[in-house]
């Protein structure tokens, strides 16, 4: 029996093994309200690898997973309905028992490839591509491709003898979001910048030194950004939970957090992206 509800909004988190992809929706479930937010694993698509291959070893070329069957499970979960979803075990790469999937008001799916083909790619409410910065060939040639179809795209610098760890969030299909307005006035050098790029990207730049009052004092003026959420602290203040939450806040601003007011409750972002 199929099982019908209210159309949810989908949102793709795609990149290469090691993004902290999985890590980084469950942050925004959690931002959002995780009893209103759902999540997908899009690497469950994938065939079965054979014994020889190790734990995370996942395929990173699109004819290796189940697109056809990804695409027709989000269609249909789009439509309201319940959908019959296989389940990969990380370990041994062999399937494991299916699990009914149902809708939730917005579903959060993460994976390697989930904007690999023109269906998917217009399955998705809003998308975001994550880098690693450390993307060898095969990512450049079989993974990097999607970037450019994404609406986000975040990628951390790696941190050198220089300079600190740098987070970049491109924004290529901005919306009105004050808070990110507000933050245009920090001054140069205070470890947040935003700038515009070419095509009328915004790009915000969060560096990881950034001191801990500085840090505090952006969380709270984002947190207060957020529907019916009260401001709080995060257990971890920082570039990371302050990337969290512009990521949550563009999602509110694109219209796909489907939670009313009444129903949203006090949240704070998880440590780690």
């Amino acid at each position: 029996m199929t099982t019908h509800s209210p159309r949810p909004a989908l949102c793709a988190i795609v990149g290469d093994h090691g993004a902290g992809k999985r890590r980084l929706a469950k942050a925004l479930a959690e931002l959002l309200g995780s009893e209103h937010c759902g999540l997908i694993a899009l690497d469950d698509y994938a065939t079965p690898r054979s014994a020889d291959e190790g734990p995370g070893s996942g395929p990173r070329d699109p004819a290796a997973v189940n697109l056809a069957l990804m695409a027709q499970h989000l269609r249909l979960l789009r439509q309201g309905e319940t959908v019959f979803k296989p389940v990969l075990d990380p370990h041994s790469g062999q399937l494991g028992a299916p699990e009914f999937l149902r809708p939730a008001p917005l579903l959060l799916a993460y994976g390697v490839h989930g904007l690999s083909t023109p269906e998917l790619r217009a399955s998705w409410d809003v998308s975001l591509f994550v880098e690693t910065g450390r993307e060898d060939e095969l990512a450049q040639r079989l993974v990097l491709p999607q970037r450019s179809r994404a609406d986000l795209t975040l990628v951390a610098s790696p941190t050198t003898a220089e300079r600190p760890r740098r987070t970049e969030l491109r924004i290529a299909r901005p919306v009105a979001m004050p808070a990110l307005d507000a933050l245009r006035d920090i001054p140069p050098g205070a470890g947040v910048h935003v700038a515009s790029a070419a095509a009328g990207a915004d790009v915000i730049f969060v560096d990881d030194d950034l001191d801990d009052v500085t840090a505090a004092r952006i969380e709270a003026r984002l947190l207060a950004a957020l529907p019916a959420a009260t401001p709080r602290r995060s257990k971890r203040p920082g570039a990371d939970a302050i990337v969290q939450l512009l990521l949550a806040l563009y999602l509110v601003a694109r219209g796909v957090n489907r939670v009313s007011p009444e129903a949203a409750r006090s949240v704070h972002p998880a440590p780690g992206a």
